[in-house]
C-alpha cells in the first residue's frame, strides 16, 4: 500500500500514513481553509488500510492548534480507528499536547470517551 505524505504548510500539520513503516502521525497546526477537503486523501487511504491493516495501528495526534472544522475531522479520522478496533485489530491512539497546554489535554480527555480503542492523552516539552 502506498504511503500517504502531506507535508506541513502554516495552516495545515504535517501527515504521514506509512503501513510499511507503522508510522502513523498528524502533527503540526490544523486550521486549514477546507478542512474536509484536507482531510478527505486521510480517510480515503484509511479505507484502503482498513482492508489489509498491520497487526498493530499506533496512530499518533501531535496537534498545536486546531479550528473547529478540524476537529470534526480528528473525530471522523478516529470513527474509522475505533471501527478498525472494533473488527477485532489492535489500534491505539496517543493525543500529545504540550505540557501546560490543558485546552488541549482536555480536549483530549473528551474525545477519549468517544472511542473504546485505547487513547492515551500524553504531555510533552517543548
Amino acid at each position: 500500500m502506498n504511503k500517504l505524505i502531506l507535508e506541513e504548510t502554516s495552516q495545515s500539520p504535517h501527515v504521514t500514513l506509512d503501513a510499511e513503516s507503522g508510522v502513523f502521525k498528524i502533527d503540526g497546526n490544523s486550521f486549514p481553509n477546507n478542512s474536509f477537503r484536507f482531510y478527505l486523501p486521510v480517510l480515503e487511504w484509511l479505507d484502503e488500510y482498513a482492508k489489509q491493516p498491520n497487526k498493530e495501528t499506533h496512530f499518533v495526534f501531535q496537534i498545536s492548534y486546531q479550528n473547529s472544522s478540524s476537529l470534526k475531522m480528528f473525530n471522523e479520522i478516529l470513527k474509522k480507528l475505533d471501527a478498525l478496533h472494533k473488527a477485532g485489530n489492535k489500534v491505539s491512539v496517543d493525543w500529545m499536547y504540550q505540557e501546560n497546554d490543558d485546552d488541549l489535554f482536555q480536549k483530549g480527555k473528551e474525545i477519549k470517551e468517544l472511542f473504546s480503542m485505547p487513547f492515551e492523552c500524553k504531555s510533552y516539552a517543548d
